[in-house]
This record gives C-alpha cells, sequence and structure tokens, in this order.
C-alpha cells in the first residue's frame, strides 16, 4: 500500500513539475520579441533582433500546422539599422510598407496588396534624395511617373499603362526644361525629337 502511495505521489510531482516547466515555455513563447514588434491576437512573435539577427516578425499556426507570417515585421541591416518595417497577410506582404538604406537613408515606401505593389510608391537614392514617384496597379506601372537625377532635378516625367509606357514623355535637362520629347505606343517608342 505505502508502495502505491509513494508512486502516486512522486507520479503527481513528476507531472506537476513537467507542467510547470510547460508553462514557463508557454509564457517565454509570449514574450516579445522587440518592443517595436506589437502583433496582433493569435499571433506569436518570432525571429532574433539585432546584434544576433536581424529579423522580427509575426506568425500564426494555421490547421494544416503550417507557420505563416501574419502581422508586423521588422528586418534590419547588418549593421544594425533599420532596413525594412511593414506587414504580413497570409505570408505576403500587405498595407503600407517603409525601406532604409544601410546608411540609414529612406530608399522607398509604398504599399502592398497580397504581396503585390500597389498604389503610391516613392523611391530614393543612397543620400535620400527622391528618385521616382508614381502608382502601381497589380505590380505594374500605372499613370503618371516622374523621374529625378542625382541633383534632386526633374529628369524624365510620362505615363503608363499597366507597365508600358505610353504616350508623351519628356527629359528635362539641369534646368528643368524640356530638351526631349519622346513618344510611345504600348511600351515602344515610335517618335523622338530633341526640343
Amino acid at each position: 500500500m505505502w508502495k502505491s502511495t509513494v508512486f502516486t505521489v512522486l507520479t503527481t510531482l513528476l507531472l506537476a513539475g513537467c507542467g510547470a516547466s510547460s508553462r514557463a515555455r508557454n509564457d517565454l513563447a509570449t514574450l516579445p520579441v522587440h518592443p517595436d514588434l506589437q502583433c496582433p491576437p493569435g499571433t506569436l512573435g518570432a525571429g532574433t533582433p539585432p546584434p544576433k539577427g536581424t529579423e522580427v516578425w509575426c506568425e500564426m499556426r494555421l490547421a494544416t500546422g503550417a507557420l505563416v507570417r501574419e502581422g508586423p515585421s521588422i528586418q534590419w541591416h547588418p549593421n544594425g539599422r533599420k532596413r525594412a518595417e511593414g506587414s504580413y497577410v497570409a505570408d505576403q506582404r500587405h498595407g503600407p510598407w517603409l525601406f532604409w538604406y544601410p546608411t540609414g537613408n529612406p530608399e522607398a515606401q509604398g504599399s502592398y496588396t497580397s504581396g503585390v505593389k500597389e498604389g503610391a510608391w516613392t523611391t530614393y537614392d543612397a543620400s535620400g534624395s527622391r528618385t521616382s514617384e508614381g502608382l502601381f496597379i497589380g505590380g505594374q506601372e500605372h499613370g503618371m511617373w516622374t523621374f529625378w537625377d542625382d541633383a534632386g532635378a526633374r529628369r524624365t516625367e510620362g505615363e503608363f499603362v499597366l507597365g508600358a509606357r505610353t504616350g508623351r514623355w519628356l527629359d528635362h535637362g539641369p534646368d528643368g526644361i524640356a530638351v526631349r520629347e519622346r513618344i510611345y505606343r504600348e511600351g515602344r517608342l515610335v517618335s523622338q525629337r530633341e526640343l
């Protein structure tokens, strides 16, 4: 009888210890991996921030057991400066994203819809000067676009229709005055003249 009592007590203590250990691991898993990463309900933080890692993100487990990114993500360059910040939905970039060069200057900003560029986008050179600005529809340039040179002067402007240059495009000189006109039809250059 005393053997069965000892066995019961030991088994209870062992199971209680394992449960506490398991709870501690689960509690640690829910701690934020970075103070700027705010995971939505139903997701957990993953990844490793600098100096030991270069990315943190939120993820959720699907019914199939697969883990997918869901919610915010922060990425860093090897030098520890922020590289990109945005969100995922169903493992694809979705919503506004910001990108930076290793120097900390902005590289690009725009939005994604289900992993595809959508809406207004702006790009910058390594010094932080704007280099292009326009719209994307379904991952393709669409509408009026403007491009700037290294000195920040407007260089070229024209229209895209679903990724293809169309209509009148103007190239500008350093003084901002139009120096060349190019005409495109369905992405093909059909005429060009100096102004």
